[in-house]
């Protein structure tokens, strides 16, 4: 969360993916050891039309590019709130282990303003996926949040576990 204190992005544009989706994704290590249950990036999409969904996952790491999905969620597109942390709860809790590298990956499906802030504290590498394959890409500073917690969302796709306490 290290990009959540401002509403700055990028006013740049995805291509469209005409081989599918895009996916972007940024590693991390957290300093400790935590448990995952939803996320959310900051988008200024407004000009999407229909039911436009977007995804959010977590991954290991495979020597220096995502290996093995751990969770992810997905969540609609919604033009009248642009500007906005938009997110999903994950289908399964992700144990994150402290001092291990994972990958936060985005799947859009194309011109969606990038989840990117100018000037931003930058996570290196990033990768994106072209077909089947991981290609290595430069420094970004990714509008990411990942929480302990579900989210409240009405636009979420209802996926992962209640708390115990719900």
């Amino acid at each position: 969360a290290t990009n959540d204190l401002t509403v700055a992005v990028s006013t740049s544009v995805s291509g469209y993916g005409f081989a599918g989706e895009n996916t972007r994704a940024w590693k991390i290590s957290p300093v400790t050891s935590m448990l995952i249950q939803s996320g959310q990036l900051f988008t200024r999409n407004n000009t999407l039309t229909g039911s436009i969904y977007m995804t959010m996952e977590i991954w290991t790491d495979n020597n220096g590019t995502p290996g093995v999905r751990l969770g992810g969620g997905s969540w609609r597109i919604v033009n009248s709130r642009p500007f906005a942390w938009q997110g999903a709860n994950f289908d399964a809790p992700v144990a994150l282990a402290g001092g291990t590298s994972y990958w936060v990956s985005w799947i859009e499906p194309g011109f969606s303003n990038l989840a990117i802030e100018p000037g931003g504290v930058t996570v290196l590498p990033r990768v994106t996926r072209s077909g089947a394959s991981w290609v290595s890409g430069g420094a970004e500073a990714p509008k990411i949040r990942l929480f302990c917690g579900l989210l409240d969302d009405l636009y979420s796709v209802p996926n992962g576990i209640g708390c115990m306490s719900s």
